[in-house]
């Protein structure tokens, strides 16, 4: 099913990754500046340190240890800002459900989003996904997203 683009953008997905990259904006500044730049790998993980924090903030709101603790579950599966928003959608949203192209299409906006919320393209895809182009980097997210998350005790 393919979904109009204004729906994503007014819905959830769209709501979320500007709520998600306005806040990683302002988190950001707490980032090692010597770590972002040692390697990729090291920017991912200094990312994910704030991503932590982005969890937190979100669960405060609406405390579930079990949903906080399936989405950093899901969010170790991947990188970047994009990577943290569908981790949250497939927890709270049930993004896997629907079908590939529905998924391509919504994780396309939530890009946008994320862009338009000031979110630098290394961020959004992280660092380990900068080299490929677009299509490659949502791709590799869709799939990502298509996966069912495996709650853990």
């Amino acid at each position: 099913m393919i979904y109009n683009d204004q729906e994503i953008r007014n819905n959830a997905p769209g709501e979320l990754a500007r709520t998600i990259g306005k806040q990683f904006i302002l988190l950001a500044l707490s980032m090692d500046n010597d770590r972002l730049a040692e390697s990729e790998e090291s920017f991912d993980e200094e990312h994910k340190s704030v991503f932590i924090n982005l969890i937190e903030l979100r669960m405060q709101t609406l405390p579930n240890d079990q949903e906080k603790k399936l989405i950093r579950d899901e969010n170790n599966k991947t990188v970047g800002v994009l990577g943290l928003c569908i981790s949250i959608l497939k927890v709270e949203g049930d993004l896997h459900l629907n079908d590939y192209e529905a998924i391509k299409q919504i994780i396309t906006i939530m890009a946008e989003e994320l862009k338009s919320a000031g979110v630098g393209q290394k961020s959004i895809f992280g660092a380990v996904n900068s080299h490929n182009n677009l299509d490659e980097k949502i791709n590799t997210f869709s799939i990502f997203a298509e996966k069912i998350p495996k709650i853990t005790q």
